[in-house]
């Protein structure tokens, strides 16, 4: 991931297009939104870890849709980013 973004070493535009998104209108909008996250917070710059800990309420937003899928992987992110 982070070989896509050689030249910009931040997510901030990753972020930004989360926030406008409707992420929440379905489930695959959802999942496809949690997969982005995941892969920009595992395989980004280093510096992608740290705007993802500043941009939980975007994962608390992805919350209120309660599917297992969901509840998991957010749950599994956001204990992530607490240890980190």
């Amino acid at each position: 991931m982070y070989s896509i973004y050689m030249g910009y070493p931040t997510s901030e535009s990753i972020w930004n297009g989360l926030k406008v998104a409707p992420i929440l209108a379905d489930e695959i909008q959802t999942f496809k939104a949690l997969i982005t996250v995941h892969k920009v917070i595992r395989g980004g710059h280093p510096v992608t870890l740290k705007e993802a800990q500043s941009q939980n309420h975007v994962l608390v937003l992805l919350q209120e849709m309660e599917t297992e899928v969901t509840i998991l992987l957010l749950g599994f992110m956001l204990n992530f980013l607490k240890q980190n």
